[in-house]
């Protein structure tokens, strides 16, 4: 019977190999995720030039230049408040005109009691 032996040995090592080829497969699979997380963030950190067709996309350092300067974050808010109050008013004007065709004249805004 030494011949089975053998063949117990060559089985149970090639199951071995395989279970490790296995098994270093997925963990190279799960490193490349990883990875790819760890690009997009070094992407986002340090930006992207201009493409054809695509604008550059600004690092966190210009980013943070340009908050610094105070020169992007004032125009997106007085850029948002506009248009915020724009349909402010274009409600209050909707609803003015459905109490006037309901008949019910608006009506003054009323002191709060403090």
């Amino acid at each position: 019977m030494p011949g089975g032996s053998l063949e117990v040995l060559v089985q149970t090592v090639g199951g071995g190999l395989a279970g490790v080829v296995v098994a270093g497969a997925w963990h190279a699979a799960r490193q490349k995720t990883r990875w790819q997380a760890f690009d997009n963030f070094i992407e986002d950190w340090n930006g992207k030039p201009p493409r054809p067709g695509v604008p550059a996309h600004p690092g966190v350092m210009e980013r943070l230049a340009i908050l610094e300067d105070g020169q992007g974050t004032r125009a997106e808010v007085q850029e948002q408040q506009s248009g915020a109050l724009l349909s402010l008013g274009a409600a209050v004007d909707q609803i003015r005109a459905w109490m006037e065709a309901q008949g019910k004249p608006p009506s003054p805004p009323q002191q709060r009691s403090a």
